[in-house]
């Protein structure tokens, strides 16, 4: 029965990719948001409870500045090796205000002795407010508004897929917007996300974690030079990154974002349960590029040492997944 379950939920993830291939997507952090957040396969591989909470300010210093808020939760079901997320976002950038609910749910399979794949598929809804009614203007141009309502509600799909050994990961992520209307809608766009990345265990005490992160977001931009209109498409995100792990407690790392920012980030465990983060992005390219940011992170683990549920951590452990690789290098 429990195969069963499986075979339709890929079958379920495969049919909902093709028919949403050009849909849209929920919004995006700017930084590289952790991987809880847009990838609902990545906490597949936990047998324990979860909350993450994430903080984002951007372009500090500057009136109206983007705010970014997040939490996530995952819940491991008593179904062997299935899980459940749920993931709320919201995003305050001007007079705009947009906010997402999603659930979704996660399994992984075995590849072979210490392979594993996971995947990840969740709906959920996005609401964009735009608050007009605090906009300055003068009364002979109120027409620019009129009585026309901006705000929209649409719901929301996402996948993703996670592939984890003794030596590596790699994900891929989408988030989309079901309704296509919302193509010619310049605030919004597809969303894909994938990662690889590298763990090596130089000794007890230092652990090596490269990884490598694109983004690509289809928003169209549209620039006037010398009165003539020049639209094209934002080109994708490279950053790669460096991260070490001290002595079982400490996350430290740099990144780059390529033309955009510079990014240090630091991760210190408080408890084999609670653990804390901050990223300060330094701003180095053009434009709203060259202001910097700040990020904040809190991730609390519910019973990690004792599962929430026995059987499945002995199930899980059966198939070899806590000795491929110690979750505190994946999960941090």
């Amino acid at each position: 029965m429990i195969k069963k379950l499986k075979y339709l939920f890929c079958l379920l993830l495969f049919i909902g990719n093709v028919l949403l291939l050009n849909a849209q997507e929920m919004m995006h952090l700017q930084s590289v948001v952790k991987q809880e957040f847009i990838n609902p396969a990545y906490n597949s591989f936990k047998d324990y409870s979860s909350i993450n909470l994430i903080s984002r300010l951007q372009w500090v210093n500057l009136p109206h500045n983007p705010e970014v808020y997040g939490v996530n939760v995952f819940v491991p079901f008593r179904v062997n090796r299935l899980g459940m997320n749920v993931t709320l976002m919201r995003e305050n950038i001007g007079l705009r205000k947009v906010s997402s609910a999603d659930v979704s749910l996660s399994t992984n399979i075995r590849l072979n002795k210490q392979s594993f794949l996971a995947f990840g598929y969740g709906i959920g809804l996005k609401s964009n407010i735009y608050r007009t009614d605090e906009i300055i203007s003068y009364d002979d141009g109120s027409y620019l508004f009129g009585n026309e309502n901006w705000n929209t509600h649409k719901f929301t799909t996402k996948f993703g897929a996670f592939y984890m050994d003794e030596y590596m990961f790699a994900g891929f992520s989408g988030n989309m917007l079901v309704d296509r209307k919302w193509n010619d809608h310049l605030v919004l766009c597809p969303s894909w996300d994938f990662i690889i990345g590298a763990m090596y265990k130089i000794n007890r005490n230092l652990l090596f974690r490269p990884d490598f992160v694109v983004k690509y977001y289809r928003t169209e931009v549209i620039e006037m030079a010398g009165g003539v209109e020049d639209a094209s498409y934002v080109p994708p995100v490279f950053d790669p990154a460096i991260n070490f792990f001290i002595h079982n407690r400490i996350w430290a790392g740099i990144s780059y974002r390529i033309n955009m920012a510079a990014t240090i980030s630091l991760s210190v465990k408080a408890n084999d349960n609670l653990r804390f983060g901050y990223t300060y992005e330094y701003g180095i390219g053009e434009g709203v590029n060259q202001f910097s940011s700040h990020g904040f992170t809190m991730t609390f683990d519910f019973n990690q040492k004792v599962s929430l549920y026995n059987h499945q951590r002995n199930a899980r452990m059966r198939h070899n997944i806590g000795d491929v690789v110690n979750r505190n290098y994946l999960y941090r």
